[in-house]
Parts: structure tokens; sequence; C-alpha cells
């Protein structure tokens, strides 16, 4: 059995990075940090060439000038084959975004962040890391409690993923291939909970639920 890892670095509007580590390689997927914080976790004899880049806001790709310096490509809604596998696919954001779906081995998975919806579903797919980033009540709440203002309340709803459209995802792409793994990425700290979010899950998939946390490392294996 290999191991696959998915570690956390940081994630949430303060800065979104990962890396996917395989027995050979490693990909990074967003430049929301500087090179220096995900350094340590980092496979000495794996160095990466490539860095996945959803979109060009800040908390992606703020510090991407820091990846390249060093020789990293950055890959920006373009097909990569090259250890890993990468097709990208459009999502729905104010500005070009792109999730990516990512073969390693025989393990596939793909990564979902700062979209309205997701119209897009896989024939093949182990480990789906996607965005969650508010609950609709708890949005709504702050927005008739006069806690966000009607801007950022409509930014925020027509730019990220609910937890109610993230979970109808699962449950239609389920339908077509069962999964392993589902990571959830991107939460807000203030308008998303993640115990009720692994309880809302847990009612709808058997596969292994994660929220993601910062310096976190999860294993996904590869029978």
């Amino acid at each position: 059995m290999k191991n696959l890892l998915f570690k956390v670095i940081s994630t949430g509007s303060k800065g979104n990075s990962y890396i996917l580590e395989a027995e050979n390689r490693t990909l990074l997927i967003e430049a929301g940090v500087k090179f220096k914080t995900l350094f340590p976790l980092l496979p000495i004899d794996k160095y990466p060439r490539y860095i996945l880049i959803s979109h060009k806001h800040g908390d992606h790709y703020k510090y991407i000038s820091d990846y390249t310096y060093r020789g990293i490509k950055e890959i920006y809604g373009q097909t990569l084959i090259d250890g890993f596998e990468v097709k990208p696919f459009r999502l729905v954001h104010d500005i070009d975004c792109y999730g990516y779906y990512i073969r390693s081995d025989n393990h596939y998975l793909a990564y979902i962040t700062d979209t309205f919806d997701v119209n897009i579903y896989f024939k093949q797919l182990n480990t789906l890391i996607i965005e969650a980033s508010y609950d609709d009540d708890m949005i709504d709440n702050q927005y008739f409690n006069n806690q966000i203002n009607l801007y950022l309340y409509r930014r925020i709803k027509e730019n990220h993923l609910s937890t109610k459209k993230g979970l109808y995802y699962i449950k239609q792409q389920q339908n077509i291939c069962p999964l392993d793994n589902i990571i959830f990425v991107h939460l807000s700290e203030s308008r998303n909970a993640a115990d009720k979010l692994i309880k809302m899950s847990s009612r709808i998939t058997s596969a292994n639920i994660y929220v993601a946390k910062p310096n976190e490392i999860i294993k996904l294996n590869i029978i």
C-alpha cells in the first residue's frame, strides 16, 4: 500500500496552502502563504516542481513570486502530465477560477474551492477536497442581525460554496462514484461550524470526513 498525503498548511480567508505528497513526487496547491511557512513540511527528497492556482485573489495567490523565484512553475487553468495528471475545470467566481481533477497512481482527487456552484461530476473519484465556506443559517442570522452588511452578504453568497450546496453536490457525486474521503476546506471561522458540518455530512456519506486544520496531515492510502 502506497501513502498519499494531503498536508494542510493554511486554509481560509487568511491564506490557503496545501501539499499533495506521493511516494516520489510533491505537488503544491495555492500560494496564499510564504514559501518559508510550508517549507518545514516539504519532504527533503521530493522538491516540488509545480504549484496549482485556483484563482488570483490574495488568499490564494499573494505569494506566487515566492514560489516561481525558487523554480516552481505556476499552473493556472492548465493541464499537467508529469508524475501527477492534472486537468482543470471552470468554477463560478467573480474572477477566472479553476478546480482541478488530479490523478496520482490509481487515486483520483478533485479540488474545488471559491465557487458559487459546481456542475461537473466524475466517474472515478476517491477523494473530494471541497469548500464549505459558510453555513446558510449562520450567515442569514448575521445579516438579519446587522452583523454583516448587504455587500459582503451578497458577495459571499454569490462567490462561495455553502454547506447546503456542498452536501447536495456530494450526494449527487456519490450516485456516480462512492467517495473514500471528503476534506472540507476554506471554512469561515465566523460563518461555519466544523462540528455541525461533520454531523450533517455523516448523515449522507460513509466516507472519511475531515475539516482541514492548519498543520494537519491527512493520509490517503492507495491500494
